[in-house]
């Protein structure tokens, strides 16, 4: 079924390769979605923006060829703090999208994200929702204990000291010297960080930990 909307909810796309933007645009407007606009880069951006009407949704690719995306979408908050954000990540590295996540953006999309993922993005943000795809949220989970559908850290304050402490190096038997608690506390709590980061295998914490470094 396809999703009817207003010019009101308009979505502006903003990408360097042109046959993928149109692409874009032509599966949005296929699935009742309205797209007011197309832009190659940042400058041809301002220009749509300041010339109006202003859309409702702007959709922008990480990688432009006269600057970031995300400083643009970054000031685009600051300019304009209805027009909610979308980012097409380019680049995975998990510190980036860490940081592209803590802009809190409206929706945060990757190369695996995938035709249902897009729309289903489009979608969400266009009824008001946030949306992160599987892949993304997946990771910022396991690498820095992130709940995406809460935005809370999935670690109690405990477990992220004893996790500090692996980091470090320490033994359980060090860990638990060092926090005042048993063996066996500091044991549960490792259990306790595996589950919740989603981790599975032999010496999966200390994999994990290897992988933050």
């Amino acid at each position: 079924m396809k999703t009817k909307t207003s010019p009101k909810d308009a979505f502006h796309l903003v990408g360097r390769n042109r046959i993928a933007a149109e692409s874009a645009r032509y599966v949005l407007e296929h699935e009742g979605f309205v797209v007011s606009g197309v832009s190659p880069n940042v400058a041809a951006t301002w220009g749509a923006l300041q010339a109006g009407p202003i859309p409702a949704i702007l959709l922008v690719g990480s990688e432009l060829p006269d600057g970031s995306g995300l400083s643009l979408l970054r000031t685009v908050r600051e300019q304009y703090p209805s027009v909610r954000r979308v980012l097409f990540l380019h680049d995975t590295e998990p510190d980036y999208v860490k940081t592209a996540y803590d802009e809190g953006l409206d929706g945060l999309l990757s190369p695996n994200s995938g035709l249902a993922g897009f729309l289903a993005c489009a979608c969400t943000v266009q009824k008001g929702g946030h949306y992160i795809c599987d892949r993304l949220s997946s990771m910022l989970r396991q690498r820095f204990g992130i709940d995406t559908a809460t935005g809370h850290l999935i670690l109690s304050p405990r477990e992220q000291q004893v996790l500090e402490k692996v980091v470090e190096g320490l033994s359980s038997k060090q860990i638990g010297e060092q926090l005042d608690v048993s063996l066996h506390t500091v044991d549960n709590h490792r259990r306790n960080i595996i589950q919740k980061l989603g981790l599975s295998g032999r010496n999966a914490l200390e994999r994990y930990v290897l992988r933050k470094k």
